[in-house]
């Protein structure tokens, strides 16, 4: 039998940290920038957003890090990415001289202001000199919470082109310290001569976009269910010539592609289209608002920005205990805060669905609470919870990501979701 439950866990409330970012923030995106007079200031930037179209920096016009000794062109911070694990936030970029070395940039900061300086992070790729161009790292975090990162890397550039030698390779840290990495491996995409892959996974499914120099520095779009092998015959999705690439899932169905248009261009900064669920019929182009003209850059959704306390204060002043249910649905306000459901309008918790013949959920979750967590568990006899990883977590426009989790291939038993907190 397989039965779903969801159970609530509470213990002693106490007071959040004071934080620098924003109340209400829930995206965070690291990126460098160009100044009004045109010419590139490649350092780091860090900016905040409540819904991914608004951008606001979290220094002003200061840079948040640059190198030591930073030199523009020479020794710089360039298409920064960032990721949360562990505690501390940490951000690979493009380094040295425009990335003409056999290594990439990785800092990490636990509050977003204050950053340490692992180094330039050694490639161990076979071929590799003092002439290989390493660009465009980007991370990705499988549903077993595995940290990947891409990287795309150019054996025999000449002049910092990467035709026709560019290809898109997978490291992971091998320490907790991440400053030893995996042999980074090729994968194998459609293309031959491939930049900046970002990868999402929904279910089963791997996607990936990525430039295709190949065709013009187009965009191109493909799919897998293993993340090194496999990938589709990869679809056009256009766009030319245009950088820092990443697309959220829609909850009403479709995608959001965010792009920025690269040196040389008249407008600076990032833009957005949306497009449907098969990737295509994208509408036309919208610049982001920001105060910073943002140049190729990552985002995540920035976790622990607010309290139970601070959201119950605005959404149910007349209720805000944290298993009070003010619109009497079953859902109890800690529930409806952790899946991003309304507190005072009837919602029902997440149903049990059937995928792959397995007892599966799909729910929204949001990380934006501090000292609340939602985490799913199985068991095949009870008592017996243990806690069960994703199958896949997908970054979302309305701040949040789509979860997707089900019991083992070919195992029966129970599913339930855990709201707890945590001092």
């Amino acid at each position: 039998m397989n039965i779903l439950r969801l159970i609530v866990i509470l213990s002693a409330v106490l007071p959040a940290s004071a934080q620098s970012i924003p109340a209400n923030a829930r995206y965070v995106m690291s990126h460098f920038r160009t100044l009004p007079s045109g010419q590139n200031d490649e350092r780091l930037f860090i900016s905040t957003s409540p819904d991914a179209l608004t951008w606001t920096s979290l220094t002003g016009d200061a840079a948040a890090w640059q190198p030591p000794g930073w030199a523009e062109f020479f020794n710089v911070v360039r298409d920064p990415a960032i990721i949360y694990d562990n505690g501390w936030y940490w951000v690979a970029f493009t380094s040295g001289n425009y990335g003409l070395h056999k290594a990439f940039g990785l800092v990490k900061s636990q509050d977003l202001i204050n950053w340490t300086y692992l180094g330039n992070i050694q490639i161990p790729v076979a071929g590799a000199t003092d002439s290989t161009l390493t660009w465009n790292p980007c991370w990705f975090r499988d549903g077993d919470g595995t940290v990947h990162l891409f990287i795309s890397i150019a054996l025999q550039s000449v002049s910092y082109g990467p035709n026709p030698h560019m290809r898109t390779y997978v490291t992971q840290p091998t320490n907790a310290d991440w400053t030893t990495w995996s042999t980074p491996v090729p994968l194998a995409l459609p293309g031959t001569n491939t930049n900046e892959f970002y990868c999402w996974k929904e279910g089963d499914i791997y996607h990936g976009i990525y430039v295709d120099f190949q065709s013009a520095g187009s965009w191109k779009h493909t799919t897998s269910t293993n993340l090194l092998t496999g990938w589709t015959a990869a679809q056009h999705l256009g766009f030319g010539s245009k950088e820092g690439g990443m697309m959220l899932k829609k909850p009403g169905g479709g995608y959001r592609f965010y792009i920025e248009y690269g040196n040389g261009a008249q407008t600076i900064g990032f833009r957005w289209s949306d497009c449907t669920d098969a990737l295509t019929a994208f509408t036309a182009e919208t610049s982001v608002t920001a105060d910073l003209a943002m140049r190729n850059g990552k985002m995540i959704l920035l976790p622990g920005a607010t309290t139970f306390t601070a959201w119950a204060t605005e959404h149910t002043p007349a209720a805000p205990g944290l298993l009070d249910d003010p619109d009497r649905d079953g859902t109890p306000n800690i529930l409806e805060a952790l899946l991003a459901q309304s507190p005072t309008a009837t919602q029902l918790a997440p149903q049990p669905i059937t995928t792959s013949g397995q007892l599966a959920l799909k729910y929204k979750r949001t990380n934006r609470f501090t000292g609340l967590t939602l985490t799913a568990e199985s068991a095949t006899t009870l008592p017996n919870w243990t806690p069960i990883a994703p199958i896949s977590a997908t970054l979302m426009t309305d701040g949040t990501e789509l979860i997707e989790t089900r019991l083992p291939a070919g195992s029966s038993g129970f599913l339930r979701l855990r709201a707890t907190q945590t001092p």
